[in-house]
Protein backbone atom coordinates (compact mmCIF):
# COMPACT_ATOMS: atom_id res chain seq x y z
CA UNK A 1 0.00 0.00 0.00
CA UNK A 2 2.77 2.59 0.86
CA UNK A 3 4.48 1.71 -2.94
CA UNK A 4 1.76 3.78 -4.39
CA UNK A 5 2.91 7.04 -2.80
CA UNK A 6 6.10 7.15 -5.01
CA UNK A 7 4.33 5.85 -8.07
CA UNK A 8 2.62 8.59 -9.96
CA UNK A 9 2.02 6.49 -13.07
CA UNK A 10 1.10 2.98 -14.07
CA UNK A 11 4.89 2.98 -15.71
CA UNK A 12 6.54 3.91 -12.13
CA UNK A 13 4.35 1.35 -10.19
CA UNK A 14 5.27 -1.19 -12.66
CA UNK A 15 9.09 -0.32 -12.22
CA UNK A 16 8.66 -0.74 -8.61
CA UNK A 17 7.13 -3.91 -8.93
CA UNK A 18 10.01 -4.86 -11.08
CA UNK A 19 12.37 -3.60 -8.84
CA UNK A 20 13.13 -0.74 -11.04
CA UNK A 21 12.97 2.19 -8.92
CA UNK A 22 13.43 1.59 -4.84
CA UNK A 23 10.13 0.57 -3.22
CA UNK A 24 8.88 2.77 0.13
CA UNK A 25 10.55 0.02 2.19
CA UNK A 26 12.88 0.83 4.83
CA UNK A 27 15.60 -1.62 5.42
CA UNK A 28 15.14 -3.31 8.73
CA UNK A 29 11.92 -1.89 9.79
CA UNK A 30 7.88 -3.21 9.51
CA UNK A 31 6.29 0.04 9.33
CA UNK A 32 8.71 2.89 8.31
CA UNK A 33 7.99 3.98 5.07
CA UNK A 34 10.11 6.46 2.86
CA UNK A 35 7.19 8.79 0.88
CA UNK A 36 10.40 11.49 -0.74
CA UNK A 37 14.49 10.84 0.18
CA UNK A 38 14.76 14.55 -0.30
CA UNK A 39 18.06 16.07 0.39
CA UNK A 40 20.78 14.82 2.53
CA UNK A 41 21.78 17.43 5.88
CA UNK A 42 18.03 18.51 5.50
CA UNK A 43 16.28 17.47 8.86
CA UNK A 44 13.83 14.66 7.51
CA UNK A 45 10.05 15.15 8.74
CA UNK A 46 8.78 11.51 10.42
CA UNK A 47 4.32 11.13 10.17
CA UNK A 48 2.76 8.76 11.28
CA UNK A 49 -0.16 7.29 10.01
CA UNK A 50 -4.11 8.13 10.57
CA UNK A 51 -7.13 5.98 11.56
CA UNK A 52 -6.26 3.98 8.05
CA UNK A 53 -3.55 2.72 9.37
CA UNK A 54 -1.69 3.27 5.35
CA UNK A 55 0.76 6.11 4.23
CA UNK A 56 -1.28 7.04 1.28
CA UNK A 57 -2.54 10.46 2.72
CA UNK A 58 0.91 11.96 3.06
CA UNK A 59 1.89 11.97 -0.84
CA UNK A 60 0.79 15.50 -1.24
CA UNK A 61 2.04 16.70 1.83
CA UNK A 62 5.75 15.52 1.05
CA UNK A 63 4.85 17.25 -2.82
CA UNK A 64 3.91 20.32 -1.19
CA UNK A 65 6.84 20.65 0.77
CA UNK A 66 9.33 20.55 -1.91
CA UNK A 67 11.42 17.72 -3.00
CA UNK A 68 13.96 18.50 -1.36
CA UNK A 69 12.18 17.73 1.91
CA UNK A 70 12.99 14.38 3.51
CA UNK A 71 9.64 12.59 4.71
CA UNK A 72 9.28 9.67 6.08
CA UNK A 73 5.82 8.13 7.36
CA UNK A 74 4.69 5.02 9.82
CA UNK A 75 2.04 2.65 8.69
CA UNK A 76 0.87 0.40 10.81
CA UNK A 77 2.60 -3.23 10.67
CA UNK A 78 -0.79 -4.64 10.55
CA UNK A 79 -0.98 -3.74 6.72
CA UNK A 80 0.59 -6.94 6.05
CA UNK A 81 -1.66 -8.96 7.37
CA UNK A 82 0.36 -10.13 10.29
CA UNK A 83 -0.73 -9.27 13.75
CA UNK A 84 -0.15 -5.30 14.27
CA UNK A 85 0.36 -3.34 17.72
CA UNK A 86 -2.60 -3.64 19.38
CA UNK A 87 -2.68 -0.18 21.71
CA UNK A 88 -1.10 3.63 20.77
CA UNK A 89 1.36 3.05 23.43
CA UNK A 90 3.15 -0.12 22.05
CA UNK A 91 2.74 1.35 18.31
CA UNK A 92 4.81 4.31 19.91
CA UNK A 93 7.42 2.24 21.20
CA UNK A 94 7.79 0.57 17.88
CA UNK A 95 7.88 3.32 16.03
CA UNK A 96 10.31 5.58 18.35
CA UNK A 97 12.93 2.79 17.38
CA UNK A 98 12.33 2.01 13.86
CA UNK A 99 12.81 6.46 13.64
CA UNK A 100 15.97 5.76 15.67
CA UNK A 101 17.18 3.45 13.25
CA UNK A 102 17.51 6.17 10.44
CA UNK A 103 17.94 9.48 12.60
CA UNK A 104 19.55 8.52 15.24
CA UNK A 105 22.57 11.10 14.57
CA UNK A 106 20.66 14.50 13.40
CA UNK A 107 17.55 16.42 14.33
CA UNK A 108 14.74 15.73 12.78
CA UNK A 109 10.61 16.85 12.72
CA UNK A 110 7.97 14.72 13.89
CA UNK A 111 3.63 14.66 13.93
CA UNK A 112 0.22 12.45 12.98
CA UNK A 113 -2.91 12.66 11.38
CA UNK A 114 -6.05 11.38 13.61
CA UNK A 115 -4.97 9.01 15.70
CA UNK A 116 -1.69 9.38 14.67
CA UNK A 117 -1.29 12.38 16.77
CA UNK A 118 -1.57 10.98 19.64
CA UNK A 119 0.96 8.26 18.52
CA UNK A 120 3.01 10.89 17.98
CA UNK A 121 2.39 12.63 21.46
CA UNK A 122 3.16 9.32 22.99
CA UNK A 123 6.79 9.26 20.86
CA UNK A 124 7.38 12.52 21.69
CA UNK A 125 7.32 11.65 25.59
CA UNK A 126 9.12 8.63 24.96
CA UNK A 127 12.21 10.55 23.03
CA UNK A 128 12.14 12.91 25.76
CA UNK A 129 12.71 10.47 28.39
CA UNK A 130 15.60 8.99 26.74
CA UNK A 131 17.10 12.53 25.53
CA UNK A 132 16.25 12.21 22.88
CA UNK A 133 15.88 15.88 21.35
CA UNK A 134 14.04 16.84 18.07
CA UNK A 135 12.53 19.99 16.41
CA UNK A 136 9.24 21.38 17.88
CA UNK A 137 6.29 21.90 17.16
CA UNK A 138 4.99 18.90 16.89
CA UNK A 139 2.70 18.55 13.90
CA UNK A 140 -0.78 17.47 14.74
CA UNK A 141 -3.44 17.43 11.94
CA UNK A 142 -7.29 16.67 13.17
CA UNK A 143 -6.54 14.53 16.33
CA UNK A 144 -9.56 14.05 18.61
CA UNK A 145 -9.16 12.95 21.99
CA UNK A 146 -12.69 11.32 22.97
CA UNK A 147 -11.69 12.05 26.68
CA UNK A 148 -11.84 15.36 26.28
CA UNK A 149 -15.10 16.84 29.03
CA UNK A 150 -16.00 18.61 25.73
CA UNK A 151 -16.49 15.40 23.82
CA UNK A 152 -20.34 15.09 23.42
CA UNK A 153 -21.12 11.76 21.85
CA UNK A 154 -24.80 11.74 21.90
CA UNK A 155 -25.67 15.79 21.96
CA UNK A 156 -28.16 16.58 19.43
CA UNK A 157 -28.27 20.12 20.77
CA UNK A 158 -28.06 22.33 17.62
CA UNK A 159 -27.98 25.99 19.16
CA UNK A 160 -24.79 24.66 20.97
CA UNK A 161 -23.61 23.10 17.70
CA UNK A 162 -24.29 26.17 15.45
CA UNK A 163 -22.22 28.13 18.47
CA UNK A 164 -19.03 25.98 17.87
CA UNK A 165 -19.69 25.97 14.26
CA UNK A 166 -19.59 30.03 14.04
CA UNK A 167 -16.65 29.72 15.93
CA UNK A 168 -15.13 27.62 13.70
CA UNK A 169 -15.92 29.50 10.47
CA UNK A 170 -14.52 33.09 12.61
CA UNK A 171 -10.97 31.27 12.83
CA UNK A 172 -11.25 29.29 9.23
CA UNK A 173 -7.87 30.86 7.29
CA UNK A 174 -9.55 28.91 3.61
CA UNK A 175 -12.23 28.85 1.51
CA UNK A 176 -12.73 24.85 2.12
CA UNK A 177 -16.29 24.34 4.12
CA UNK A 178 -17.03 23.36 7.33
CA UNK A 179 -19.66 20.50 8.00
CA UNK A 180 -22.98 20.90 9.73
CA UNK A 181 -24.33 19.13 11.92
CA UNK A 182 -25.25 15.37 10.55
CA UNK A 183 -29.09 14.43 10.52
CA UNK A 184 -28.08 10.85 9.78
CA UNK A 185 -30.60 7.88 11.16
CA UNK A 186 -31.30 4.35 10.33
CA UNK A 187 -35.07 4.97 9.47
CA UNK A 188 -38.55 5.99 10.91
CA UNK A 189 -40.42 3.52 12.85
CA UNK A 190 -39.82 1.40 15.85
CA UNK A 191 -36.71 -0.55 13.58
CA UNK A 192 -35.18 2.93 13.31
CA UNK A 193 -35.64 3.67 16.73
CA UNK A 194 -33.84 0.43 17.64
CA UNK A 195 -30.65 0.94 15.36
CA UNK A 196 -30.02 4.28 16.82
CA UNK A 197 -30.29 3.18 20.26
CA UNK A 198 -27.23 2.82 22.38
CA UNK A 199 -27.98 -0.86 22.92
CA UNK A 200 -28.03 -1.32 19.51
CA UNK A 201 -24.56 0.20 18.51
CA UNK A 202 -23.26 -1.60 21.81
CA UNK A 203 -24.26 -4.97 20.53
CA UNK A 204 -23.02 -4.15 16.86
CA UNK A 205 -19.50 -3.06 18.16
CA UNK A 206 -19.41 -6.29 20.33
CA UNK A 207 -19.86 -8.48 17.06
CA UNK A 208 -17.48 -6.32 15.11
CA UNK A 209 -14.53 -6.75 17.87
CA UNK A 210 -15.15 -10.07 17.73
CA UNK A 211 -15.07 -10.69 13.93
CA UNK A 212 -11.46 -8.30 13.97
CA UNK A 213 -10.32 -9.97 17.23
CA UNK A 214 -10.87 -13.46 15.37
CA UNK A 215 -8.71 -12.34 12.27
CA UNK A 216 -5.90 -10.83 14.74
CA UNK A 217 -5.69 -14.42 16.09
CA UNK A 218 -5.61 -16.21 12.73
CA UNK A 219 -2.58 -13.81 11.63
CA UNK A 220 -1.09 -14.74 14.64
CA UNK A 221 -1.10 -18.12 13.96
CA UNK A 222 0.46 -17.90 10.64
CA UNK A 223 -2.99 -17.10 8.60
CA UNK A 224 -2.46 -13.34 7.21
CA UNK A 225 -5.29 -11.24 7.18
CA UNK A 226 -6.68 -11.50 3.31
CA UNK A 227 -6.05 -8.64 1.21
CA UNK A 228 -8.79 -7.03 0.44
CA UNK A 229 -9.77 -7.09 4.34
CA UNK A 230 -7.08 -5.27 5.72
CA UNK A 231 -8.52 -1.89 5.18
CA UNK A 232 -11.48 -3.14 7.61
CA UNK A 233 -9.09 -4.89 10.00
CA UNK A 234 -6.91 -1.59 10.30
CA UNK A 235 -9.58 0.79 10.75
CA UNK A 236 -11.44 -1.11 13.64
CA UNK A 237 -7.84 -1.93 15.29
CA UNK A 238 -7.36 1.95 15.38
CA UNK A 239 -10.92 2.19 16.68
CA UNK A 240 -9.93 -0.39 19.09
CA UNK A 241 -6.62 1.17 19.87
CA UNK A 242 -8.07 4.50 20.40
CA UNK A 243 -11.33 3.64 22.88
CA UNK A 244 -8.61 2.43 25.54
CA UNK A 245 -6.02 4.97 24.96
CA UNK A 246 -6.59 7.01 28.47
CA UNK A 247 -4.28 10.09 27.46
CA UNK A 248 -1.74 11.77 29.19
CA UNK A 249 -0.19 15.57 28.86
CA UNK A 250 2.66 16.19 26.61
CA UNK A 251 5.29 18.63 27.81
CA UNK A 252 5.94 20.63 24.97
CA UNK A 253 4.99 22.74 21.88
CA UNK A 254 1.87 21.68 19.53
CA UNK A 255 0.96 22.97 16.56
CA UNK A 256 -2.06 21.86 15.48
CA UNK A 257 -4.52 21.80 12.30
CA UNK A 258 -8.86 21.28 12.04
CA UNK A 259 -10.44 20.68 9.15
CA UNK A 260 -14.41 21.00 8.84
CA UNK A 261 -15.54 17.67 9.53
CA UNK A 262 -16.45 16.03 12.77
CA UNK A 263 -16.83 12.88 14.43
CA UNK A 264 -18.88 10.94 12.10
CA UNK A 265 -16.47 11.64 9.38
CA UNK A 266 -13.83 10.23 11.40
CA UNK A 267 -16.21 6.91 12.02
CA UNK A 268 -16.79 8.41 15.62
CA UNK A 269 -20.13 9.33 16.94
CA UNK A 270 -21.12 12.43 18.19
CA UNK A 271 -19.00 16.13 18.01
CA UNK A 272 -16.65 18.47 20.07
CA UNK A 273 -17.98 21.55 21.75
CA UNK A 274 -14.50 23.07 20.82
CA UNK A 275 -12.34 24.23 17.88
CA UNK A 276 -9.67 21.78 18.39
CA UNK A 277 -11.49 18.95 19.25
CA UNK A 278 -10.22 18.61 22.70
CA UNK A 279 -6.36 18.14 21.86
CA UNK A 280 -5.24 20.71 23.56
CA UNK A 281 -6.54 19.34 26.94
CA UNK A 282 -3.01 17.00 26.01
CA UNK A 283 -0.80 19.41 25.95
CA UNK A 284 0.94 21.90 28.84
CA UNK A 285 3.35 23.64 26.58
CA UNK A 286 2.39 26.01 23.63
CA UNK A 287 -0.23 25.06 21.89
CA UNK A 288 -1.05 26.56 18.59
CA UNK A 289 -3.92 26.03 16.16
CA UNK A 290 -5.06 26.88 12.81
CA UNK A 291 -8.94 25.75 11.04
CA UNK A 292 -7.95 24.75 7.84
CA UNK A 293 -11.54 23.38 7.02
CA UNK A 294 -12.40 20.86 4.46
CA UNK A 295 -12.39 17.07 4.54
CA UNK A 296 -10.71 15.06 6.96
CA UNK A 297 -7.81 13.62 5.25
CA UNK A 298 -7.86 16.73 2.67
CA UNK A 299 -6.68 18.95 5.03
CA UNK A 300 -3.10 17.14 4.49
CA UNK A 301 -3.08 18.61 0.53
CA UNK A 302 -3.94 22.62 1.23
CA UNK A 303 -1.11 24.20 0.76
CA UNK A 304 -2.08 26.73 3.56
CA UNK A 305 -1.18 23.99 6.09
CA UNK A 306 2.55 23.17 4.22
CA UNK A 307 3.06 27.24 3.75
CA UNK A 308 2.37 27.87 7.75
CA UNK A 309 4.54 25.10 8.25
CA UNK A 310 7.97 26.30 6.94
CA UNK A 311 6.62 29.61 8.29
CA UNK A 312 7.21 27.98 12.02
CA UNK A 313 9.88 25.06 11.29
CA UNK A 314 12.36 27.11 9.04
CA UNK A 315 12.30 30.17 11.78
Amino acid sequence: MATLTQASTVSDLAKIIGGEKSSTDVEGCRSLKCIQSGHKGKAPLFMVHGGAGNTLIFKDLARNLGAEWPVYAFQWSGWDGLPGETSIESMASVYVEELLSVADDGPFYLGGHCIGGLIALEMGRLLKSRGIAFKEPLLITDSPNIRSRKYLPRNRNRRRFDTMRTKLLEKKITDCEVDSLSDAHSGSGLKGWIKDSRLYAYVRNLRTEKRIMAMHEQAGKGKPVPVDSRAFYSGQMMHLALRAYKGRKYEGAVLYFRSGCHGDRMHLSGWWDDVFLGFEELCSGRFTGYVIGGGHDEILSRPELEGLLKDVWET
